[in-house]
């Protein structure tokens, strides 16, 4: 089995009442240039965060996304999920 390793930006807005909902998510191959996407969108939104996903895509096996970088303001039931 070959893993293979992507990280995944996601952006969070503002809705009405405050509601947090996610924007557009991106995708980075490097942890590093992952993490300075996510700095570099996050003045423009409530928050991000950056998940590193494992997958091999030919066995069809999809790991759970560790959560790797949180900035300003997410989904505290969305924390939990992920940190479970």
């Amino acid at each position: 089995m070959a893993l293979t390793i992507t990280y995944t930006i996601v952006p969070f807005l503002r809705g009405v009442g405050g509601r947090l909902y996610p924007g557009t998510p991106r995708r980075s191959p490097a942890r590093d240039a992952a993490i300075a996407a996510a700095d570099h969108i996050a003045p423009f939104y409530a928050g991000v965060i950056v998940l590193k996903e494992r997958s091999d895509a030919a066995c069809g096996t999809f790991l759970e996304p560790l959560l790797i970088c949180v900035i300003g303001d997410v989904p505290d039931d969305l924390i939990t999920q992920l940190a479970a």
